[in-house]
């Protein structure tokens, strides 16, 4: 049986981008409320519906394999220079692999 999802809303992704980020992007509930326009009370109500839980996490998977380059060349680094980093960077580079795999699977899902 095929459901139907909800889409996300432009004020949503906003404030997503935000959670998505360590420690909120620096900003409080309130903040981020403020900056999509909404209520502190309308964002803690999106923040336990499954479609924008979805995408928050999307967006962190999204901001993370952004980041796993930069990770793997310092990893690399540091294993140049003798430390026992090979390991690390073979992680990274599996983390990379899933998340890429886990986005192209909901892809296919949604039909987005």
């Amino acid at each position: 049986m095929i459901t139907k999802h909800k889409r996300i809303r432009p004020e949503q992704y906003v404030a997503i981008r935000y959670f998505a980020q360590p420690g909120n992007g620096g900003l409080t509930v309130e903040e981020i409320a403020k900056e999509a326009g909404v209520s502190r009370q309308t964002v803690n109500r999106w923040r336990h519906q499954p479609h924008f839980q979805a995408g928050l996490q999307r967006q962190i998977a999204l901001n993370t394999l952004e980041g796993l380059p930069k990770a793997i060349e310092v990893l690399t680094k540091e294993s140049v220079y003798g430390r026992d980093a090979i390991g690390a960077v073979q992680l990274s580079a599996k983390a990379l692999i899933s998340l890429v795999d886990a986005l192209r699977e909901e892809d296919n899902v949604t039909g987005d």
